[in-house]
């Protein structure tokens, strides 16, 4: 399982296995859900090791949970040195509702 925390209004994520699958973004949609119940917005911090794969699968479900819904997402940012990661983040920009953002770990230094 990936490792997550919930502070206050912000889920942290962090990917420590080597991929992302269908199965970790329903958990994450769990979590969201308890979350909705306490505040009106609500903030996802993922960090994604460089090694780190993302199923076809897992992203369409990203995209699927945009689309139908998860409108309280106000933003969602993204830290990973992989290239792959600011395309499919532009990518998902086009189809969900909240406001997403890539930066590699050097810009958080």
């Amino acid at each position: 399982m990936k490792v997550y925390n919930v502070e206050g209004h912000i889920l942290d994520i962090e990917i420590v296995s080597d991929s992302v699958i269908a199965d970790d973004i329903k958990r994450i949609e769990f979590v969201l859900e308890q979350m909705y119940s306490q505040y009106e917005k609500v903030a996802i911090r993922i960090v994604l090791g460089h090694h780190l794969e993302i199923s076809l699968k897992a992203q369409l479900e990203v995209l699927k949970a945009g689309i139908n819904g998860h409108s309280q997402i106000a933003r969602l940012a993204i830290i990973g040195d992989r290239k792959i990661f600011k395309y499919l983040t532009s990518l998902d920009n086009v189809f969900v509702p909240w406001k997403e953002k890539c930066f590699s770990s050097d810009e958080l230094e």
